[in-house]
């Protein structure tokens, strides 16, 4: 009995210093499974956006601040690999460059799809109400303004290979402030007479403008994401 025991003890003991298991290696019969890779995402490039299609006359270089804010959030979103568009043509002389060079260099550079698009609404709103006593305006009354902006863009992927319009998007970006007065006063010799104070957002201009850029890159931003994978690989 004892000797049964031995002799089970030592086979037990040479298999677990056999070669494949004593190396770290995996029993035999049993599978090892691959490290898992990430799926290969296609490579984009967005150029500058065009900025002349609402009639309103944009700060230096807002078609590239566009274009840099979309490349950004499409870094972070992770769907692409995002190309730098320094790689793409530039205008020259206030001339677009065609579809076919932007095609052109982009191959070239190994990119599969380039994003163009457009600013294709910019508008500033103001609105203006005012109240009072017995039908007096400014007497112990008062009023409230707003302010509203409004950005919109327009996408399309384009197949830098093919030339094909893969996919399309649309945004619209608002931002908005409220001031609030009130008056204060009496009636002077049949004049009013009082004094304005003022509450409410701080908010500048560019500053509405500049959320509302952000609000519609978001928007495009996600648009492009959840295309991606729609259009995967060419």
């Amino acid at each position: 009995m004892k000797k049964r025991i031995f002799v089970g003890l030592l086979v037990c003991a040479v298999l677990a210093m056999s070669p494949g298991t004593a190396a770290g290696q995996d029993a035999p019969g049993t599978q090892t499974m691959a490290p898992s890779r990430p799926a290969a995402r296609p490579t984009i490039a967005v150029g500058a956006f065009e900025t002349d299609r609402t009639g309103w006359m944009p700060p230096p270089h807002f078609g590239e601040t566009v274009a840099d804010l979309l490349a950004s959030r499409l870094v972070e979103l992770g769907a692409y690999r995002v190309f730098d568009r320094g790689m793409l043509p530039e205008s020259t002389a206030g001339r677009r460059p065609s579809l076919d060079a932007i095609r052109e260099l982009a191959q070239q550079a190994g990119v599969d799809y380039v994003v163009l698009g457009a600013v294709t609404r910019f508008a500033n709103e103001k609105k203006n109400s005012r109240g009072g006593l017995l039908g007096i305006p400014f007497i112990g009354g008062g009023g409230k303004s707003s302010q509203e902006s409004t950005v919109g863009l327009t996408l399309r992927i384009v197949n830098v290979r093919t030339g094909e319009l893969v996919s399309t998007a649309t945004s619209l970006g608002a931002a908005s402030k409220s001031n609030r007065t009130i008056g204060a006063g009496a009636v002077v010799h049949g004049l009013p007479v009082g004094g304005l104070f003022t509450s409410g957002s701080t908010g500048s201009l560019d500053r509405l403008v500049g959320e509302a850029l952000l609000d519609a890159v978001e928007q495009a931003a996600a648009a492009l994401t959840k295309a991606a994978a729609r259009i995967g690989l060419p």
